[in-house]
């Protein structure tokens, strides 16, 4: 947003326009429309990954201090008992046999202690987390069914602005679907591995279907709009993601070739290297 407004504010500096520079500046007017409309979904999401941020490291600090804590005092007991048993004993293999005797049998005490409130403390931890994403996963339905009114009321210049921000948005909710059906497939795999049944499940395989067509669509519907080699490269990942890596590698030369002025251009450079250096082809 930050910067399309730039880009208009220049240009409205301009005194005397011809119509080609009215055309643009129309366009950017359009397109600042469209990312002042995504701000305050932007904004949110920033927010919450902030919170979740910030609850994530509190707990880790928490955690930390408890592990300290009972390593230190596992070192004290330690202590005490080479103490005790080097005055009764003296310094030699008796006094040490002794000291891990007494050890092994009055540290649990304090392994059980502090374990338990690890546990509490990272169970504490997990259900403020999945808090924050349900509330993200709100936010995001939310965003979507807005930005889809948005594309069925406007079909200029601006729409490739909220299609792009349509398009991340159906990552994350594919990304989280995905992940959702591994962690499912892990407790089945726990299951088979531990007897309880017979048939080998079968591992979930990422889509984003959706995601893809959004690019697409995008990429045919706005070819010229000023965020378009972000829709190539977002695409291209997603081919990755996906584990489509022919079809990423022509993204990706399409964007290069495309777009040798891009942000995009190195990095979509490396991609192809690492999808070359993967075929064996070592020369491209």
């Amino acid at each position: 947003y930050e910067r399309y407004k730039e880009i208009r504010d220049e240009e409205l500096s301009t005194v005397t326009k011809n119509e080609q520079q009215l055309r643009q500046q129309q366009k950017l007017e359009q397109i600042l429309q469209s990312a002042q409309y995504a701000l305050p979904f932007t904004i949110q999401k920033m927010q919450i990954a902030e919170n979740k941020k910030k609850i994530l490291e509190h707990f880790q600090q928490e955690l930390d201090s408890l592990r300290g804590v009972k390593e230190q005092k596992l070192a004290e007991l330690k202590q005490q008992l080479k103490t005790t048993f080097i005055q009764q004993y003296g310094v030699g293999p008796t006094a040490e046999k002794k000291v891990a005797e007494e050890f092994k049998i009055k540290s649990q005490e304090i392994e059980q202690f502090f374990n338990h409130k690890i546990d509490s403390i990272s169970n504490i931890r997990d259900e403020r987390i999945a808090q924050f994403e349900a509330n993200e996963r709100k936010r995001r339905k939310k965003a979507i069914e807005q930005y889809k009114r948005y594309l069925m009321q406007y079909h200029d210049i601006s729409s490739a602005e909220v299609m792009l921000q349509l398009g991340e948005l159906y990552y994350e909710e594919e990304k989280d679907e995905y992940m959702a059906k591994m962690d499912a497939y892990d407790k089945e795999l726990e299951r088979y591995y531990n007897g309880e049944i017979s048939q080998l499940p079968p591992e979930p395989k990422p889509d984003y279907s959706k995601t893809i067509k959004m690019y697409k669509d995008l990429i045919k519907k706005y070819p010229n709009s000023p965020s378009i080699d972000r829709a190539y490269y977002a695409l291209g990942f997603c081919y990755v993601e996906q584990g489509d890596r022919d079809k990423a590698k022509n993204t990706y030369l399409d964007l290069v070739k495309k777009f040798p002025g891009s942000i995009y251009y190195t990095e979509a450079n490396l991609r192809l290297g690492e999808y070359y250096f993967m075929n064996n082809d070592y020369k491209k």
